[in-house]
């Protein structure tokens, strides 16, 4: 029964881990998912940067528990990074681990800056 709840909460992570991502590569596209966007964006820096001061740069609040619930259902996560671990579960390439994270904080910090220019332009509009 509790193996079958951390199975549960293991898919679950997945699906909000993966929209999470999708919604901060697109979100930003629609004008109605804007400043929702606006907010996952800051959460997200909050957490590499915020968070990161404790933890490490990069840390992702989302990752750490997901991480910790594989860890309950004795799996360990052949990568750190949980978009490393995506591409490794789904490319028959193994792909470096630090070249998923660089391009991985380019395209971030590419959506921060369209995300912050856009609410500024929002905010600033008549």
């Amino acid at each position: 029964m509790l193996k079958s709840l951390w199975q549960f909460l293991d898919l679950f992570m997945h699906i909000i881990h993966l929209s999470a991502i999708f919604f901060l590569l697109v979100g930003w596209a629609f004008y109605e998912t804007q400043l929702p966007h606006f907010v996952l964006v800051w959460l997200v820096f909050l957490s590499w940067f915020g968070l990161g001061l404790i933890y490490g740069f990069g840390y992702c609040l989302m990752t750490d528990v997901h991480w910790r619930i594989k860890d309950k259902l004795g799996v360990r996560p052949s990568a750190n990074i949980y978009v490393k671990y995506m591409l490794d579960k789904v490319l028959p390439i193994n792909i470096d681990e630090g070249l998923v994270d660089q391009v991985s904080t380019y395209v971030f910090f590419a959506v921060f800056a369209i995300a912050n220019y856009l609410f500024l332009m929002a905010f600033f509009q008549p």
